[in-house]
């Protein structure tokens, strides 16, 4: 509605601003959304796609612009939240106390094993990523319902 009154010439940006209290940023970022004939309703993302664009970022597959064209998202502030959201649930390495000698082969033992949970954690989490894909596409492309819906009953046997 802010984007046709603008766009058609009956208010300007700053009016619209000041009339609905949104910022001239705000329009002028409607605008070129519209503009470019993307739509400005919010769209919820699924886990498994987020973990996926996110993981075609890092691994050097697309950049957070040609990610943003490829999966329709309407702004790169989306994917920047979604990456960062992704780091913060990961667990960071905390700065480390100063060690005495008997304590440094332990904690190199369990620096080593914790690298290695963090490889085995990784490599299941892009496994699930791939099996959600194969999942969905099976869903779309036979048209039926694999994931079964929560508070449905089993049936007894």
């Amino acid at each position: 509605m802010i984007v046709e009154l603008v766009d058609s010439g009956k208010m300007t940006g700053i009016e619209a601003s000041q009339k609905y209290g949104v910022s001239t940023y705000a329009i002028q970022q409607w605008r070129s959304v519209v503009a470019a004939g993307r739509s400005l309703v919010t769209r919820q993302y699924d886990k498994a796609l987020k973990l996926r664009i996110i993981h075609e970022i890092n691994s050097g597959l697309l950049t957070i612009e040609e990610a943003v064209k490829k999966y329709d998202i309407n702004y790169v502030q989306v994917i920047h939240r979604w990456m960062k959201a992704a780091e913060l649930s990961s667990c960071s390495p905390m700065s480390k106390p100063s060690q005495t000698g008997s304590e440094k082969p332990e904690t190199e033992s369990l620096e080593s094993e914790n690298a290695r949970l963090r490889k085995e954690l990784e490599d299941a989490k892009l496994r699930v990523l791939g099996l959600e894909s194969l999942i969905e596409v099976a869903e779309e492309e036979l048209e039926i319902k694999i994931r079964k819906k929560s508070g449905t009953k089993q049936l007894k046997k």
